[in-house]
């Protein structure tokens, strides 16, 4: 090539074969002649066209961010660095224009980045303050933008100029240039969020900061005072402590701009974002000033009614006008909601709510019922008891006089149904069916009628079949009619609902099968048109729904003909992204339910396409700074910032494999043994997606798997006359490695949770002995390295109140992620439990580990909270239970442990203990004789508590009576048993935990035949009552069957065994129930 400037001109070329020849071509030069091509990129900078400048200066910059890989750097001789960074600097001090002097000081910047650390630029960092404090306001601002990235990339070797760069930043901030205090402000958060001992310095320059807002409004300038917005914003969630001093005056400023009319739209959205991002970071500082949510309250719903009229609205929301005001008022609420609380926001919105519903502006009405649907998920908690009155705010307007206030109160009840189900749908379910099928009557509105259909599905995900006993024929009425309107937009949601129906009411809907089926399937088969694959799929949705309501014998007349149609789109090669493939996914998943094992044949149709896209490796890629604005406003990526680079993932990549991983679940738990063909894969590859942290939803499958992968191998070993023992052992032995992975890097509790109940389940499967020596001590550390992290999360959330902003509704908020966590902390207990109970003396050092470590002695601290005791606890009695005669060595110290809580405040740990105790008679009953009276008098204070027998102690009442029995049974000689065995007599049937009534019920039976004088007394005294609990428990639950048919024995053995006037008078004591079944035994 000729000369250096037609190089830059061919990689400016649209040609994109030119483009391509010139890259490789400069690619070539940069390997060959990195001095030459160094040099010639300098030159173009300083003497080319424009842009030819920008071109020379976009390729330097990445040359010199890539030269931390490919040392282009120590490549360059010595007199091509020294031209390089001089070059460089002089460009900088030159009266350039503007944006050619920003972008020679990106250049300049990723070279510091490179060559700072290695002390090859010392004059860098004085050359910069030089720049920040130069007479040209340009220059000023290169100097802040220097800085901010080196911040970024080299905060360590900046360290020790703190005190200058502080200094030159509140420099900055006043700057008589508000460019320049913007360029300041940006430096700053970087500043404050990488160095964050440096934030309290800062407090002075807010008024500064937010100052440079109104100078530029002032100016004319309101690009630039979004700009400095956007940077206010920013410096709220990274130091939000900051503006504590200034907060008033800071939000008056922001109300005021959300007020003004003469600001572009934009422009107040970001004032309304400012406050409510502060809310988010700080709420309980905001709380404190009580005039801000009002006032935000206030703004926030006249947003929500700046709507305009649309002629089209009806036609679908691809005709909506974007109401900009609107949306953003309803995400703000819907954010203000979940960190506020509904004691902090409900009474604020609900003062305005009524009146708003009352306008006779329609978009007032409107903007209440969309306000009281977005509030819901944040405050269910605070709005649940007062569901009556809020729904009497909504149920009205499904008949207001306009349409779009219909939508709204459609969209306003189908949100309710989401955020407060089931409790909605079981007090108010005629209401709202009736409701929402007249507005489906609303023919003239299509739109309106589409979304009650969308409402009635929100409404099915929490109802049951009881709900629809009255109003179902009526409303399945209703929806046929409006399939014979065929109408687009009516009908993919109408469809939806009556399949959707359907799946609620089950074989109830057999009866309309053939009423919707022969349309449904008409759809399915002919709407293939581009334009129609929305209706297909919805179609189709509905036809599998209703198939797994009514089951394969309704639906193998059609199943035939739908399957093979099935089938001839699963081979179409469908694009990726059309939109039939999820709902042909869905619905393949809900046939296997529908057919069961008849579904087994087309699994080799959608498994193996099933599996290669839960395998797509993500569309990952690592941006270096300068390509982050290419994807930044691109909805189908996710921008993640990592230090100076930002990961960016392809969201649809993810949504698809999101969605296979949930198929393949799906099928995996329906099948169970018919999945077998494919378990080995399957569980390599949900195994290797614990570890997927881009996508939960991904991770979600993998980690609730576990459990259905061992119930598939056991299933299918069992059907084929193999002991599966030894296959189910081996599988999860394969796959606790990645879970014990799991649990170790798990960041979400929710998540956590699932993974730790599908380790103890598959314990619990995999059964006795089940892991090798390296596996169960893996398991074992793993639970104790779960129980420090445990601690250290409590310990965390418990130094949150000493923060200056906890308040009432913190506490409130902590309590809640102190109660999520501590599900962690019982199924931590649950797997060491359960590594008991299966390999019994192998645990025991494992155990002992566990028992004498430093946070186990934490939770077993008095001052602690209840289940932090009663976890531990629980641990005990597992190991008293299960463990076998190897851990007698433990059970001195155990029994000390419950009879130092057997009283505890908490009936909890009360029932722990008591409940430990009793296991401890039955496998040693000589540790429990050493403190028999105290046991004694422990049971009695429980049976005898005021509130024994209500719903929060009967469980531990039931357990002393329990325990009271083993010891009659086990210490009969050592103890009055004529004084124990009349109180456990009282109390019988038991109810409360089915293992312990099954034992003791049997053991009654013991005592009838072993000490009958004792049970019945001497005079026959309790005679009436062994007879009603011998009734109450024969022909129920309450007992086994073999302690049924002993029962039955027993109660025909009296006819001679005991007096017959004893009897006869015991008998008519007896409820006529009773009578009735005894009648019948004998």
């Amino acid at each position: 090539m000729e000369n250096f400037g037609e190089l830059l001109q061919r990689l400016m070329s649209s040609d994109n074969d030119v483009r391509n020849d010139a890259e490789a071509f400069l690619f070539q030069m940069v390997k060959d002649a990195p001095d030459k091509t160094v040099c010639s990129l300098l030159d173009a900078i300083a003497h080319g066209s424009d842009d030819e400048s920008e071109m020379a200066c976009l390729l330097l910059r990445q040359l010199c961010y890539n030269a931390r890989h490919n040392e282009l750097w120590q490549r360059i001789n010595p007199a091509s660095q020294n031209r390089l960074r001089n070059d460089l600097t002089q460009l900088l001090r030159t009266e350039a224009p503007a944006d050619l002097l920003f972008k020679v000081c990106d250049v300049a910047s990723a070279l510091a980045c490179t060559i700072l650390p290695n002390n090859q630029w010392p004059d860098f960092l004085p050359f910069l303050q030089e720049l920040a404090t130069s007479g040209n306001p340009v220059q000023r601002i290169c100097g802040y933008k220097a800085f901010e990235q080196l911040i970024q990339c080299i905060v360590v070797k900046l360290q020790q100029y703190n005190d200058t760069i502080r200094g030159l930043l509140m420099k900055g901030l006043e700057d008589d240039d508000p460019h320049v205090r913007i360029a300041a402000l940006t430096t700053t958060n970087s500043f404050l969020q990488s160095e964050r001992s440096e934030v309290p310095k800062f407090e002075p320059m807010i008024p500064n900061i937010v100052e440079i807002i109104h100078v530029c409004l002032n100016n004319e300038q309101e690009e630039d005072a979004r700009e400095a917005l956007m940077k206010l914003i920013d410096l709220a969630e990274i130091a939000p402590k900051l503006l504590r001093p200034h907060l008033k005056p800071v939000c008056d400023s922001m109300f005021s701009l959300a007020g003004d009319g003469r600001v572009q739209e934009s422009t107040r959205h970001m004032a309304v974002e400012l406050i409510v991002t502060l809310c988010e970071a700080r709420p309980g500082m905001v709380r404190k000033e009580e005039s801000i949510l009002p006032r935000l309250i206030t703004v926030l719903l006249e947003m929500l009614h700046e709507l305009e009229e649309n002629a089209d609205w009806n036609e679908g929301e691809e005709e909506d006008v974007e109401d900009l005001s609107a949306k953003v008022a309803g995400e703000s609420l819907d954010r203000l909601s979940m960190v506020l609380t509904g004691s902090s926001l409900v009474p604020i919105l609900f003062e305005q709510v009524p009146a708003m519903l009352e306008a006779n502006d329609w978009r007032q009405r409107h903007a209440a019922l969309m306000s009281i649907s977005v509030i819901g998920e944040g405050c269910v908690k605070y709005m649940k008891p007062h569901l009556e009155h809020v729904l009497g705010f909504v149920l009205p307007r499904l008949v207001d006089e306009h349409p779009r206030v219909r939508w709204s109160a459609c969209n306003a009840l189908g949100q309710m149904c989401t955020d407060f189900g089931p409790t909605l749908q079981r007090g108010f379910y005629n209401d709202v069916i009736s409701g929402l099928a007249h507005v489906m009557e609303d023919s003239d509105n299509p739109r309106v009628q589409s979304h009650a259909c969308a409402a009635l599905i929100n409404f099915c995900e929490y109802s049951s079949k009881e709900h629809f006993k009255e109003g179902l024929h009526h409303l399945l009425e209703t929806m046929a009619i409006l399939l014979e309107q065929n109408r687009k937009i009516v009908l993919e949601q109408c469809m939806t609902a009556i399949g959707t129906v359907a799946d609620v009411v089950k074989d109830a809907f057999r009866d309309y099968y053939g009423s919707f089926m022969p349309f449904l399937k008409t759809v399915f088969m002919t709407a293939t048109s581009k334009e129609l694959r929305y209706l297909r799929g919805r179609s189709i949705e509905a036809i599998s729904l209703i198939a797994a309501a009514v089951g394969y014998e309704q639906f193998q007349e059609d199943a035939e003909q739908i399957l093979g149609e099935m089938l001839t789109l699963q081979r179409s090669q469908l694009a990726v992204d059309d939109p039939i493939v999820s709902y042909l996914q869905q619905a393949w998943a809900r046939m296997a339910k529908a057919l069961q094992q008849h579904f087994v044949p087309y699994l080799q149709e959608v498994i193996p396409a099933l599996l290669e896209e839960a395998s797509v490796d993500p569309d990952v890629q690592i941006l270096a700074r300068d390509q982050v604005e290419r994807y930044q406003d691109d909805e189908d990526y996710e921008l993640v910032p990592i230090g100076d680079r930002h990961v960016c993932i392809k969201t649809s990549t993810l949504e698809m494999k999101g969605t296979a991983c949930n198929m393949l679940y799906c099928y995996l738990e329906e099948l169970k043994g018919g999945y077998f063909p494919y378990v080995n894969d399957t569980a390599a590859l949900y195994c290797h997606l614990m570890a997927f942290y881009y996508h939960d939803g991904t991770r979600i499958a993998a980690v609730s798997s576990p459990i259905h992968i061992l119930q598939c191998v056991q299933d299918y070993y069992g059907s084929q006359g193999v002991d599966p023992k030894p296959h189910v052992a081996e599988m999860f032995r394969q796959m606790l490695p990645d879970m014990c992975q799991g649990l170790e890097l798990e960041m979400s509790t929710e998540i956590l949770i699932l993974l730790a109940f599908s380790t103890q389940k598959c314990i619990e499967l995999a059964g006795e002995y089940s892991l090798s020596p390296k596996l169960l001590e893996m398991i074992a550390g793993r639970s104790l390295e779960m129980l420090n992290d445990f601690w250290q999360r409590h310990l965390e959330r418990e130094g949150k109140r000493e923060d200056e902003d906890f308040d009432e509704v913190e506490a409130e908020r902590l309590e809640a992620e102190h109660n999520k966590d501590e599900e962690v902390l019982a199924l931590i207990s649950e797997i060491i439990g359960s590594l008991a109970k299966t390999h019994k003396e192998l645990f025991l050092p494992y155990f002992n580990h566990i028992a004498c470590s430093d946070v186990f002695h934490k939770l077993l601290d008095p001052q602690t909270r209840a289940h932090h005791r009663q976890a531990a606890i629980c641990v005990f009695d597992d190991v008293v239970q299960f463990a076998g005669p190897s851990a007698r060595n433990f059970y001195p110290s155990i029994f000390n442990t419950f009879m130092g809580f057997v009283l505890d405040p908490e009936s909890i740990v009360r029932q722990a203990c008591i409940y430990g105790i009793g296991q401890l008679v039955m496998v040693d009953k000589d540790v429990v004789l050493e403190k028999i009276n105290d046991v004694l008098d422990a049971m009695h204070q429980q049976i005898v508590h005021p509130e024994a027998h209500e719903d929060a102690l009967i469980t531990v009442t039931e357990n002393a009576v329990s325990t009271l029995a083993k010891i009659c049974k086990q210490l009969g000689s050592q103890v009055n048993v004529g004084d124990v065995l009349p109180v456990v007599i009282a109390h019988l049937p038991l109810r409360a935990d089915p293992e312990e009534r099954n034992a003791i019920h049997e053991m009654l039976c013991d005592f009838i035949a072993e000490i009958p004088e004792l049970v019945f007394g001497g005079e026959y005294e309790r005679l009436p009552k062994v007879l009603s609990v011998l009734a109450t428990v024969i022909d129920s639950d309450l007992a086994t069957e073999d302690t049924q048919r002993r029962m039955a024995e027993i109660v025909r053995a009296m006819q001679t065994e005991i007096p017959g006037d004893q009897l006869q008078g015991a008998f008519s004591q007896l409820d006529d129930e009773s009578k009735g079944k005894l009648q019948t035994l004998v």
